[in-house]
């Protein structure tokens, strides 16, 4: 008899927030970072002790101008949490996005070197953890983001953008918020972004142990005109935070598809993102090969798929719809 290798799958990428490669006009600068801004990110060591250096990150930018899916390409020194740092700082930048076809597009994307540097060293600075990516418990829905749009804003039909300061509690709640920017100025989006504050849970204690009482998170909160003409929620992109094991998809697979000695596979399914990030409600898009019921299997094991929800580059993912292509790989190997 064979025996069945680990299965594979596909992440997926909603369609809301498909990102161009090739466009127009690529993003421009409308807003970056300042020292004080840079400061509250430093990383402590070097803090205290005045030393510098360079992170340099890649981005995505989004359709609002708001930077997402950043990873750190390089830093210098080496080790030394600088690029972790920029990292951190990407709520502070906002650009102008990316035109295609006439329209703003999410683009792929921009390499920023973002430079620390040195300075005679304060005793009196002691620096606090600059966390990114945190995996929020519970964060604002779709809804509730639409709820706060500011009503000058609203009257104008604009979006808008704003960028909080913010502590963590020893309840993993956000503390001491305070607004660092809002593009453009004068509409409340800085006001509506405080408002929404405490519908935030992040976590009581960082995958190391150490509590997270205390962290610095810098938070995005964009507002995108759509909210304003209905239509299907606009979501970010959503990261992938769970999946279902290899042998929870292995044994998926239907035994018809074994039989048949079928080698790969796809689904594809539509779902909305429930409130703790799991996909809800789904339905098979498509399947192939058909006949085998991978489309049913796939929906038996679709609640173990858990998202981000809420995105680097501030939106709600809560009630967006997703599209999820699933991929499964399949190699019989002789015993």
């Amino acid at each position: 008899m064979s025996r069945l290798a680990v299965v594979m799958l596909l992440f997926a990428t909603p369609a809301a927030a498909q990102v161009e490669t090739v466009v127009d006009l690529e993003p421009d600068w409308k807003r970056k970072p300042n020292r004080e801004d840079l400061l509250a990110v430093w990383p402590k060591d070097a803090l205290r002790r005045g030393a510098g250096g360079t992170g340099v990150i890649h981005c995505s930018v989004s359709a609002q101008g708001a930077l997402f899916a950043c990873s750190v390409v390089s830093e210098q020194p080496a080790g030394s949490g600088f690029g972790a740092a920029a990292v951190a700082l990407t709520p502070q930048f906002l650009m102008s996005p990316a035109i295609k076809g006439g329209k703003p597009v999410a683009f792929d994307g921009v390499t920023i070197p973002v430079k620390f540097m040195s300075f005679s060293p304060d005793p009196s600075r002691r620096g606090a953890t600059a966390v990114s990516n945190v995996g929020w418990m519970a964060a604002p829905t779709y809804a509730e983001v639409a709820a706060v749009y500011p009503e000058r804003a609203r009257e104008r039909m604009v979006g808008g953008q704003a960028t909080m300061k913010c502590e963590f509690d020893a309840g993993g709640r956000l503390d001491d918020c305070s607004v660092l920017g809002e593009t453009p100025r004068g509409l409340g989006f800085g006001s509506a972004a405080r408002l929404l504050a405490p519908k935030f849970q992040g976590p009581v204690k960082f995958a190391g142990g150490g509590s997270a009482k205390g962290a610095i998170v810098q938070l995005a909160v964009t507002f995108p005109v759509e909210m304003l003409k209905g239509g299907e929620p606009l979501a970010g992109k959503p990261q992938w935070v769970a999946a279902p094991t290899a042998e929870v998809m292995r044994g998926a697979i239907p035994a018809s598809a074994i039989a048949a000695g079928v080698e790969t596979a796809r689904v594809v399914m539509d779902c909305t993102i429930e409130p703790d990030g799991a996909l809800g409600q789904c339905v098979v898009e498509s399947e192939t090969p058909e006949g085998h019921g991978f489309g049913a299997a796939t929906l038996e094991i679709s609640p173990a798929f858990r998202v981000s929800i809420w995105t680097s580059e501030g939106l709600p993912t809560i009630g967006a719809k997703v599209t999820a292509p699933i991929r499964y790989d399949i190699l019989s190997l002789k015993p």
